[in-house]
């Protein structure tokens, strides 16, 4: 951060030095809650809607039992599930809707992506974890495929905060693979859950009845953005980070548990939002891709929190950081790399980014525009703002006109500005002092 005055003005790059943070990878299931509903409400509808799945599953695979009968546990488990759904007065749906395995779950991308046999295994795992079940045996015998489809689970359902992996029990005889048995690994007794989630839904009913709800998805995620990262500090010894609990509960977090927490809002927002994993600078990482008013883009929660900042690098500003909301592919690569892109959208659009929704970003140095920024900033009722530029050039030529003609004074209004500077990101800070 540089302090300004008309007889001082420093121009130093801010540096950033980054230490390892330290990245659990834990596992996490669940499915979508329903809004004012309690814990026993949530918890059955999400239990009769996974019966729902799974016998409008058996409808539809029917048309597709070549490729079924290739796992010798398909039709033992369909027999069971049928049972099981008449014990429960469930009634195959064969209607298909926009929540229906036919369609497409918009809280459901990583499930929409999966092969007719593999969202049959992602269900049956969501209802052994909906169940706390000891044991579940499931229609594969490729141990690969059972990994896909719960780390699947994971990406879509941030509601089942209870469970932290899960365990593999393999039948053989003579050397062949005969069964399967899925066995979730659960941090805690049902009755815990239960309290959690009345817990969780007090908390996110009271941050949801102020949150927009016309059809401007811009506003929604970044009302969902501003709640997370103001009401959430970065600490990797924080209990449950890997977890909505550590958000919605402790207000302590890390970089899984903004993502998931993030994905939770959104998801009752009615604003499709997925889980994406990889690297940021090198240590692992999570963040989002949401669909902002039909345009796919990138939102990183966990980089917009000040207190992560404070954590990675040696100098920071206690504000808000949007330089990862709702970005694109090519300034998401500047700092993050995803693990597995394939069967991501490519984010190529920056019309729901930050910068140009607030009209602070600069694709060439125009100075009438940027006095016009700088005028209302000064006479607004904040303090601190910040612009990018969509290329170095641009960016070295607002700096020019700013700080080399003195202008930032003139057109702010006042006699004394803090600033930072970031050549990476392009970007220029700004804190207005009286």
């Amino acid at each position: 951060m540089m302090d300004l005055n008309l007889k001082n003005i420093l121009k130093t790059d801010r540096k950033q030095k980054s230490r390892k943070a330290a990245f659990i990878m834990s596992l996490f299931l669940s499915c979508a809650l329903l809004t004012g509903c309690g814990a026993g409400d949530v918890l059955e509808g999400i239990e009769n809607r996974i019966f729902d799945l799974l016998d409008e599953f058996d409808i539809v695979s029917d048309n597709d039992a070549e490729s079924l009968s290739t796992d010798e546990g398909a039709e033992e488990y369909s027999t069971d599930d049928s049972e099981a759904a008449k014990e429960k007065g469930q009634s195959a749906n064969e209607e298909t809707s926009s929540n229906d395995v036919t369609g497409e779950d918009f809280t459901k991308y990583a499930y929409n992506h999966l092969s007719p046999v593999e969202k049959r295994v992602y269900l049956e795992i969501a209802r052994s974890i909906n169940l706390m079940e000891e044991s579940r045996t499931v229609s594969t015998l490729n141990a690969d495929v059972l990994d896909k489809c719960f780390n699947a689970v994971i990406m879509d359902h941030p509601e089942f905060f209870y469970i932290a992996g899960y365990r593999t029990t393999v039948t053989t005889a003579n050397d062949v693979v005969i069964k399967l048995d899925f066995s979730g690994r659960y941090t805690m007794t049902e009755a815990e859950r239960n309290n959690r989630q009345k817990i969780i839904d007090a908390k996110v009913d009271e941050i949801l009845k102020n949150a927009p709800m016309d059809d401007n998805d811009y506003e929604k995620v970044k009302y969902c953005f501003d709640t997370i990262v103001e009401n959430t500090s970065y600490d990797v010894d924080s209990a449950d980070n890997q977890n909505i609990c550590s958000v919605f509960i402790n207000g302590r977090s890390v970089c899984q548990g903004y993502s998931l927490a993030m994905k939770y809002l959104l998801d009752r927002l009615d604003v499709p939002c997925t889980m994406v994993y990889g690297t940021a600078n090198g240590d692992n990482h999570a963040w989002n891709l949401v669909c902002v008013d039909g345009t796919w883009a990138y939102v990183d929660a966990t980089w917009g929190d000040s207190t992560y900042r404070s954590y990675v690098n040696t100098e920071v500003v206690d504000e808000i950081n949007y330089n990862y909301f709702c970005c694109n592919d090519d300034i998401l690569r500047l700092t993050h790399h995803v693990k597995e892109p394939q069967g991501l959208p490519a984010c190529t659009s920056l019309e729901a980014y930050y910068y140009v929704k607030e009209g602070l970003y600069f694709t060439t140095a125009d100075e009438a525009r940027l006095k016009a920024v700088f005028e209302k900033k000064g006479s607004g009722d904040k303090d601190f703002f910040m612009i990018r530029a969509e290329s170095k050039e641009v960016y070295d030529e607002l700096k020019e006109i700013l700080f080399d003609g003195k202008t930032v004074f003139q057109w702010l209004g006042r006699q004394r500005v803090k600033y930072a500077d970031d050549s990476v990101e392009k970007t220029l800070s700004f804190w207005i002092e009286e």
